[in-house]
């Protein structure tokens, strides 16, 4: 309904990304390892993994992309 208007709806789902947050927390550093197994990439997201996607996704390169999920989590939705 958007796209007729000229605005064409997307979404980026990361993966679970490498913070402070997760680093600091002695809970969350445990559960880092299990997430870990679960990558098939063997790591955690970065910040930059997500920045050449919101670029394109803002720039007229993406203009006919519409109501698209860009899925970006080193294969854990694999499993």
């Amino acid at each position: 309904e958007w796209a007729a208007r000229g605005l064409n709806v997307n979404c980026i789902s990361p993966g679970i990304v490498d913070t402070a947050l997760i680093r600091d927390s002695p809970e969350l550093s445990k559960l880092a390892a299990v997430w870990l197994e679960q990558i098939p990439s063997g790591r955690l997201a970065s910040v930059s993994d997500l920045q050449a996607a919101i670029v394109y996704l803002a720039s007229d390169a993406s203009s006919y992309m519409v109501g698209h999920n860009l899925v970006i989590e080193g294969g854990q939705s694999l499993w």
